[in-house]
């Protein structure tokens, strides 16, 4: 799928979609280090279910980019030439609805076949930032497929995890199969 066509699929399938929304709880009780942990397994088994050996997308809000978030990112051992494909949005017109500023930057990330070891430091960075444990950065990250079912999936700190689809029937499946981390 080329970036035109990703850009399409995603105003047609998610951009107003809270639909079959599921929230799941990340850290859960955990602390610390240990909680960081429990979040990159917790999304592993999630992201592996849904998005094992299909062409996915990561969407990347990087916050700040004069202060390091890239670099921070990329030392934490994300190594963004192991997509396929890589499109910067320009934040002005971007198909992710959020505020912008001059110092933030949305990349789009192809992936042919999904590899959750590529995206774990994302996850990583992701679970660790509110906690202040390194290393972290100042990130947001959706995690788009659209092979078959068409499905999202946003980590947004260690406290939680949202996976919208339109399709009732994933959406059980998933609600009955990782129904121990339901945010209930």
């Amino acid at each position: 799928m080329n970036i035109e066509q990703f850009i399409v699929e995603y105003a047609k399938h998610f951009s107003s979609n809270t639909e079959l929304k599921i929230i799941f709880q990340m850290g859960g009780k955990k602390k610390g280090k240990k909680r960081v942990e429990q979040v990159i397994q917790r999304c592993k088994d999630i992201t592996e279910f849904l998005m094992h050996n299909k062409e996915c997308w990561l969407v990347l809000k990087i916050w700040n980019v004069p202060l390091g978030t890239l670099t921070r990112l990329e030392n934490a051992g994300f190594e963004i030439n192991l997509s396929d494909l890589i499109f910067e949005d320009n934040f002005n017109n971007s198909i992710i609805k959020e505020n912008y500023t001059q110092d933030d930057k949305i990349l789009l990330i192809n992936y042919k076949k999904y590899d959750f070891e590529k995206i774990r430091p994302v996850i990583q960075c992701i679970g660790a930032y509110e906690l202040g444990i390194e290393p972290s950065a100042n990130i947001n990250a959706y995690l788009i497929s659209f092979d078959n079912i068409c499905v999202l999936i946003n980590l947004y700190d260690d406290r939680g995890m949202e996976v919208l689809t339109h399709d009732p029937v994933l959406n059980k499946l998933i609600s009955d199969k990782f129904n121990l981390f339901l945010n209930k």
